[in-house]
């Protein structure tokens, strides 16, 4: 048989699942599963060996678990000690067994103790539950929790039948004033209907009858503006019109390739010569022609160290001689500085000209 220590006492500190309840049984409970001593069902029972009375755990150590080792019982005054004390499981299970009604009057069930506080206060259909949505507040039986989540729960999430994305019922305002798939009618006022709001631009720059467009002649100087579906007739009630700003604008593209042709004829001069110039100072028969142009003011630029030196265009030896030019110092060098104009050549072999050219 098993004894119990005061430090082995069974849940002697903490509430009791019988505690502070009160249950509809199915029948009258016999004195013999109440403590004599609290007068309420027997929680974990402990019985003293000696005259066999059974107590609570907990009113056996309140009431008698205070002085020393000796004790007497409550009932017949006998003596017992502590040693003599043990949990009777068995006891505790008869108790757990008693039947009981649901402690909702609506309720049909009926079981063990032990079923309704293991199982059945966990399952009643009749029990007031909370949405288990942290947002919702709503209380409501248990046999309305299901239909509550899936068809009233103002929390619940729903998918939008526009754009799938996923929202809260109560939020359905605030997603459908952004939603990019809610249908809208044309901004224009066309008869077209159920356009996405995704899709509003689009149907408006590429298909709305109502949109107004430039001429497709615009180019060529037809400053109208005509809604889409009007554009044909525009293009067919103002040929002539058309034809003459087509006419206009070609005249006007003559004028302007007459003065570029006048233009570009005068670089041509000009490059042909530079060319002919190029030509005299590179004859092939080993003699330069050199004309330094603004003498006065590139003397004035070597003597202030400006521009000393100055080279000519290459000039060939012969038609595969040397290519050699000419440097100038107007000013002088080395010892020649301020004295003299200094005229250096410098040439190239053929092959090295052949090679770096």
């Amino acid at each position: 048989m098993p004894r119990l220590l005061r430090r082995e006492s069974y849940r002697a500190d903490g509430p009791h699942i019988l505690d502070n309840k009160n249950f509809d049984f199915t029948s009258e409970v016999p004195p013999d599963y109440k403590c004599p001593l609290c007068h309420n069902l027997l929680r974990d029972p402990i019985q003293l060996i000696s005259c066999g009375h059974r107590f609570c755990n907990s009113c056996y150590l309140k009431n008698l678990g205070r002085y020393g080792l000796n004790r007497h019982c409550p009932i017949d005054r006998k003596e017992f000690k502590e040693s003599e004390v043990f949990q009777d499981r068995a006891w505790r299970n008869t108790i757990m067994s008693l039947r009981v009604r649901c402690k909702f009057k609506s309720c049909p069930w009926t079981g063990t103790l032990n079923s309704l506080l293991e199982d059945h206060v966990e399952e009643c259909e009749f029990e007031d539950v909370k949405c288990p949505d942290p947002n919702c507040n709503i209380v409501m039986a248990r046999s309305r929790l299901e239909n509550h989540q899936k068809n009233e729960c103002q929390w619940r999430v729903v998918v939008c039948d526009y754009c799938e994305d996923k929202y809260a019922v109560c939020k359905e305002e605030v997603h459908k004033a952004t939603c990019r798939g809610v249908p809208e009618k044309c901004i224009n006022g066309c008869l077209t209907r159920d356009i996405p709001r995704g899709q509003m631009k689009k149907h408006v720059e590429n298909e709305c009858p109502l949109t107004i467009l430039p001429c497709q002649y615009r180019h060529v100087g037809c400053d109208d503006e005509i809604r889409r579906h009007q554009m044909k007739a525009h293009l067919d009630q103002n040929l002539q019109k058309h034809l003459d700003h087509a006419c206009g604008k070609i005249r006007d593209m003559g004028a302007d390739l007459r003065e570029k042709t006048f233009q570009l004829n005068q670089h041509s001069e000009k490059l042909a010569l530079l060319a002919t110039e190029q030509a005299r100072n590179m004859t092939g028969n080993g003699t330069l022609m050199w004309a330094i142009d603004n003498f006065e003011i590139r003397f004035r630029q070597a003597v202030n160290g400006i521009e000393p030196i100055l080279q000519s265009e290459p000039a060939l030896t012969g038609p595969y001689g040397y290519k050699f030019r000419s440097l100038v110092y107007l000013n002088g060098d080395a010892k020649a500085k301020g004295n003299h104009v200094d005229n250096i050549l410098i040439a190239k072999s053929p092959l090295m000209y052949a090679t770096n050219k």
